[in-house]
């Protein structure tokens, strides 16, 4: 299974690859469309340096090369799950 979603009213994401679940940062402001509610202003930030790995005890780090792949992962599916998206992927913050 594969799914990634916004959290925390964006300021987090996690991704699910598998059965392995990753948290990270992104930033994007709110723009409240009609009908919809409240949808990222676009494009969303995703901060790679940010990633890790989610388990029983805690969030361990990952390698800079697991980091941008779980990213590029992150950004399409959140990418197909979300209307006219657009991501970017910030490695140096």
């Amino acid at each position: 299974m594969k799914q990634a979603q916004f959290m925390n009213r964006g300021e987090q994401f996690f991704v699910i690859d598998e059965s392995t679940r990753y948290h990270g940062e992104c930033v994007w402001s709110p723009v409240d469309v009609p009908g919809e509610g409240l949808r990222p202003a676009y494009p969303v930030r995703i901060f790679v340096k940010s990633i890790r790995r989610c388990g029983l005890a805690g969030l361990f780090p990952l390698s800079q090369s697991k980091r941008l792949s779980i990213a590029k992962l992150a950004k399409e599916l959140l990418v197909s799950s979300e209307q006219g998206c657009s991501i970017e992927l910030l490695e140096d913050y």
